[in-house]
């Protein structure tokens, strides 16, 4: 089960609802139905945030739920933080998202691709078939990564 939100325009308000949702598999595949309605929470108590908890028979999740109600708009200041809980005591370590960076990216897309092909291809199932001995598998699936590997750094040695 999960949180969903819905915005309302009333007037020149906009007022957000809460719904409490679930997923359900049927025979066209996964589906999702509303399980409660909660309304607006912005104004809820800590203990307000324990009652619901309980009611959803998960009465340690009132930090998750009251974290996931008060970070959900645009615009969020980059310091906020995790929700602290009592018993993570001294493990709790604040992370400031502005000064959280991406360092020493990969590429992944072309690997991507050249598998998704080697795939389409039926490849990985001819080399199981045309290769022998034990690990046929395994030797299938060292040479789909040797041809992406030609495929994306032709050059490399």
């Amino acid at each position: 089960m999960f949180l969903r939100s819905t915005v309302v325009k009333s007037g020149d308000k906009k007022l957000r609802y809460w719904k409490l949702v679930e997923n359900y598999h049927t025979e066209r595949g996964t589906r999702q139905r509303v399980v409660a309605h909660l309304g607006n929470l912005e104004n809820f108590t800590a203990r307000d945030w324990q009652n619901l908890a309980e009611r959803l028979g998960q009465p340690d999740m009132a930090a998750a739920l009251e974290y996931r109600v008060k970070n959900v708009r645009r615009g969020r200041p980059a310091t906020r933080q995790a929700p602290w809980t009592p018993e993570a005591g001294e493990q709790v370590v604040p992370v400031y998202l502005d000064q959280v960076g991406w360092g020493n990216p990969r590429s992944f897309g072309d690997v991507y691709v050249a598998l998704r092909f080697w795939r389409k291809l039926g490849l990985g199932n001819l080399f199981s078939e045309l290769l022998s001995g034990r690990s046929r598998e395994m030797n299938a699936l060292v040479c789909a990564m040797m041809v992406a590997n030609r495929l994306v750094a032709p050059a490399a040695r």
